[in-house]
């Protein structure tokens, strides 16, 4: 993505959930959302998520 998809992208996306991006905080959110993009990718071809397996999910007891 180029520095000016991610900006339409995060523009769009902030639009789509109500969240106010200012202007001035515009470069440094599109420059983390780039490199989070960047470890995001890493992950993905290290093929980690294909060898993971869901922890388990802790239900109580319900009371009688």
């Amino acid at each position: 993505m180029t520095s000016d998809e991610t900006t339409r992208y995060l523009i769009a996306a902030a639009a789509a959930v109500e969240i106010d991006i200012k202007p001035e905080w515009m470069p440094n959110v599109a420059r983390f959302f780039e490199i989070a993009q960047g470890m995001a990718a890493e992950v993905i071809a290290s093929g980690a998520l294909t060898d993971a397996e869901s922890a388990a999910v802790f239900t109580p007891w319900e009371k009688e």
